[in-house]
Formats: structure tokens, C-alpha cells, sequence
């Protein structure tokens, strides 16, 4: 896995300024990321070798027995590293001094760097040991109430070893019930095997004795059918015989009312008339009583 790059711009004051694209007069190193570096980049540090690659000329500044060199190539004693694996610090020189004038500060801002990324590390580590030591304390806790719930398991097993044995006896009385009621229950079978032995007896009986009254009763049924047709033969005589007298009663109730009519009219001219001759007398007797008045 590379090693993540730690990339500064570090003006004259360290300054750190916005990123643009590559300047096109600048010459990058065949390790550089492939996003390029800052616009005003004119030199990357390499703080693990000490030396300084010039993105202006394309060679590297190297320290070697006190003296600064430049070398297009890589220096010897650096040519088996990986550069593109190593922290590197992007440096904004001014006009022509050289970049090692600056070593000093250059080395102290990437051990600042360091030194806040090892505070970090030592802040997550002790972060870290905390958490172990809370886990620590939760561990020792339930182990403590693992013990706990071994003694109540045990406890357990003990009372579930007396119930065992309680349910062993239980068990034992309850066979021997069974036992009991088993046989009290074979014995309920052959008694209730021999009532219904007696009940299919009386029912047999009963069948027969149903039979013979069935037959019984049909013979009656049809001796009183017979009975019942010459009843109905006498009835529907009589009934002949009432539709008879019925119309003959009708026959002379007509004739005594045509007759009885007759009578009628007779009386009503008789009492006619003698309407008649009372209207006569009364006039008569008004003439006289008239006449009787005028004399007077």
C-alpha cells in the first residue's frame, strides 16, 4: 500500500494558497501524483531524504557531506526508492535563492507535521485505550455476572435434579393409578359388553312386539276403513235425501209465497176500497157538520 502523501505549500510566510493546474514551463518528476502539483509550486521537498526537486530546470538539490549538488538524475544512494511512495512538501521559492537556504524551516514545518499527525495517533491510541479499558470493565462485570448466573444455574440444576425426583415419584403413583383405572376400565367394558347385550335383547323383543302391533293395527285400520266407507255410503244418502228435501222446500215455500202474494193484493184492494169509502164518509160527515154550523 502507498504511503499516503503529505503535500504543503509553503510560501514565505507558509502560506498556503489555492490549487490551479500545473504550470506549463514546469518539468515534473516521472513520480509525480497525477493531479500534478500547485500553479506556484516551483519546488517539491523531500523531507525523509532531505532534498529538493527543482520543477523549473528538472534536476534534484541533494546534501552531500555539507555541500548542496544538482543532479538531472537521481541521486545514487536514492535510485532504489519509490518517490511516489514518500511524503513530499511543495515549496514557493522567490526569485533565485536556492531552496536549502530555507532548509531549516522547511524540515521544522514537515516535523510540525509529523508531530501533529503523532499527537493525533497518540490522541486515537489513547481514545482507543479507554475504549479498551470501558470494554475491560464491561468484560469484568460480566464475567462477574456470568459467575453469578453460573451459581443461579447451578442453583437451578439443583432444584430441577429435587423436581426430577419429585416428578419420578409423581410419575410412579400416577401409573400405578393407571394401572388401577385400567383395570376399573376393563371392567366397566365387560359390564357395559353385558348391558348391551341385555339392551339389544329387550330391543329385539321390542321390534317383535312392535311388529305384532303394527300388524294389529293395520287389520283395525282397515276394519275401520271399511267401517268408515259405509258411514260415508249413509252419509252421502243423506245427503241425497237433504238436497231432495231442500228442493222441495223450495219449491213449496214459492208456491206458498206466490199464493201468500195473491192474498196480499186481494186485501190491498179491499183496503183500498175501503180507503176510498172512508174518504167519502168523512167528506160526508164535513158536509154535515158544515151545514149543521150555517144553520146555527
Amino acid at each position: 500500500m502507498k504511503t499516503k502523501h503529505y503535500i504543503f505549500t509553503l510560501t514565505i510566510a507558509f502560506a498556503a494558497i489555492f490549487m490551479v493546474p500545473t504550470n506549463l514551463g514546469a518539468v515534473p518528476p516521472p513520480w509525480a501524483p497525477a493531479k500534478g502539483y500547485r500553479a506556484k509550486t516551483t519546488h517539491i521537498f523531500l523531507p525523509e531524504q532531505n532534498m529538493y526537486y527543482d520543477l523549473e530546470k528538472g534536476v534534484y538539490i541533494f546534501e552531500n557531506n555539507g555541500e548542496w549538488n544538482n543532479s538531472p538524475e537521481v541521486p545514487e544512494k536514492y535510485r532504489d526508492i519509490d518517490f511516489s511512495n514518500e511524503k513530499q512538501l511543495e515549496i514557493e521559492m522567490k526569485g533565485n535563492t536556492p531552496p536549502y537556504h530555507k532548509n531549516v524551516e522547511h524540515r521544522e514545518a514537515f516535523n510540525k507535521q509529523i508531530k501533529a499527525a503523532q499527537n493525533a495517533y497518540l490522541k486515537e491510541q489513547k481514545q482507543k485505550l479507554e475504549e479498551a479499558e470501558k470494554l475491560q470493565k464491561k468484560a469484568e462485570e460480566d464475567q462477574r455476572n456470568a459467575e453469578k448466573a453460573q451459581k443461579e444455574i447451578e442453583k437451578a440444576e439443583q432444584a430441577a435434579e429435587k423436581a426430577t425426583k419429585k416428578a419420578k415419584k409423581a410419575q410412579e403413583k400416577i401409573d400405578k393409578q393407571h394401572e388401577t383405572a385400567a383395570k376399573q376400565a376393563e371392567k366397566a367394558q365387560a359390564e357395559a359388553e353385558k348391558a348391551q347385550q341385555k339392551i339389544d335383547e329387550a330391543n329385539a323383543k321390542a321390534q317383535k312386539e312392535k311388529e305384532k302391533a303394527v300388524e294389529k293395527a293395520a287389520k283395525e285400520a282397515e276394519k275401520a276403513a271399511k267401517v268408515a266407507e259405509k258411514a260415508q255410503k249413509k252419509i252421502d244418502k243423506a245427503n241425497q235425501d237433504a238436497e231432495k228435501a231442500r228442493l222441495k222446500a223450495e219449491k213449496d215455500a214459492a208456491k206458498a209465497q206466490k199464493k201468500a202474494d195473491a192474498e196480499a193484493a186481494k186485501v190491498q184492494k179491499k183496503a183500498e176500497k175501503a180507503q176510498k169509502k172512508a174518504i167519502k164518509a168523512k167528506r160526508k160527515a164535513e158536509k154535515a157538520k158544515s151545514k149543521l154550523n150555517n144553520q146555527q
